[in-house]
């Protein structure tokens, strides 16, 4: 199951890079430029291509540097939605982590329900802050793939974020989804 699991997720990673290797950054020396760059038609139908090709046909989003939709693969025109309350969006904004990239379970702006998003930091060629590409898979995918498992009938399989926060779960526990398990576990003992 990890194997599995560990293949899909570098192959869903793989698509932002390829991306974010194909908007030529080095053009975009400023938010306002990245801004001017990113938002067009162009960009848009770009991003549409690259999702497209994917074996996972899941969204991109691309936001500017104070966390507004900037262009979308699936949208156009583009709505007005922001991630600037996001802790992962924050985060990578003020350098809180040293990696490019986070994963964080959300409520979902895009569909009902919650989404595991998979946020890869744009920045200059001189390192300031440009925005964020977003891609996001519902943990409903992971649970579905988890009833397809055969398992004793008293066992579960779960999938935690690297922090203890629950992911998916099979059989589901939509109460605990979202909440830090280990944190849960701790108090306990």
């Amino acid at each position: 199951v990890s194997r599995h699991f560990e293949q899909m997720l570098t192959d869903f990673t793989f698509v932002q890079k390829a991306i974010v290797a194909a908007l030529q950054l080095e053009q975009a020396e400023s938010p306002d430029a990245f801004r001017s760059m990113m938002g067009t038609h162009f960009i848009h139908r770009m991003l549409a291509s690259k999702v497209m090709a994917a074996r996972e046909h899941v969204g991109a989003q691309l936001w500017t540097a104070d966390g507004k939709l900037l262009n979308s693969s699936q949208l156009w025109p583009i709505p007005e939605r922001s991630i600037a309350h996001r802790k992962y969006f924050k985060d990578l904004k003020a350098g809180v982590t040293d990696r490019p990239f986070v994963v964080e379970l959300v409520t979902s702006q895009f569909v009902d329900g919650r989404a595991l998003v998979f946020a890869h930091k744009i920045v200059s060629p001189t390192g300031e802050f440009l925005g964020l590409l977003t891609r996001s898979l519902s943990p409903k995918s992971f649970e579905e793939f988890f009833a397809s498992v055969a398992l004793h009938k008293n066992s579960s399989i779960a999938m935690l974020h690297s922090d203890g926060t629950l992911i998916a779960r099979f059989p589901q526990a939509e109460h605990l989804i979202g909440k830090n398990i280990a944190a849960l576990v701790t108090r306990r003992w």
